[in-house]
């Protein structure tokens, strides 16, 4: 099975999208309309692989503004991968603000990596709009980029059935039974 060598391989070959004609929609901004720049220093919050800058409108309706960061991992995306694009998106909103722009500017995230860690950041990524997760797999026919916005499970149910037949059903029914021998007494309540 081939293996990747480094980020860098990857990221050459996101940033090869600007040159096509065409490539996945879900990375429409990686195409040579707008401005990518590589390896963009973010201040003390780290170095950016990828930053691009999608300019939209005519100049005299306004334009619209909007910022991507990637982020390459040669391995699995995890909570550390999470918290450095988290990093990055602060620091960016810095520098847009220190611009003083009249404009709001939307900034997101694409982490990009082999698939997610067990810690549990498809969690987070599920809950959060403004981070996009691509997992890359490589072949013999080349690599290949497949979109995702959270964990998908490929396993059996059976241990999660047996933990909510053993700890809830039990739970639930006897509140149940708890709540419809519980009377109240409304003449208690009642004005006298």
């Amino acid at each position: 099975m081939p293996i990747l060598e480094s980020e860098k391989e990857l990221e050459d070959y996101l940033y090869s999208f600007k040159d096509k004609d065409h490539g996945p929609d879900y990375l429409e901004y990686l195409c040579d309309e707008n401005l990518i720049f590589r390896q963009v220093q973010l201040g003390n919050a780290g170095i950016a692989d990828l930053v691009c800058v999608i300019l939209r409108g005519d100049p005299s309706d306004g334009i619209e503004i909007k910022v991507v960061i990637i982020e390459i991992k040669k391995g699995q995306i995890n909570l550390q991968a999470l918290a450095q694009v988290s990093r990055y998106k602060v620091a960016m909103h810095n520098f847009i603000d220190s611009l003083k722009l009249k404009k709001e500017v939307n900034v997101s995230c694409a982490l990009v990596g082999s698939g997610y860690g067990d810690d549990g950041a498809w969690a987070i990524v599920e809950n959060c709009d403004w981070v996009q997760t691509i997992v890359y797999n490589i072949t013999f026919d080349g690599m290949s980029l497949d979109e995702h916005d959270g964990f998908v499970f490929n396993g059996d149910y059976s241990q999660l059935k047996n933990e909510i037949k053993k700890t809830i059903f039990p739970a639930y029914k006897e509140e149940v039974s708890r709540l419809r021998n519980y009377k109240i007494d409304f003449r208690e309540y009642s004005r006298a």
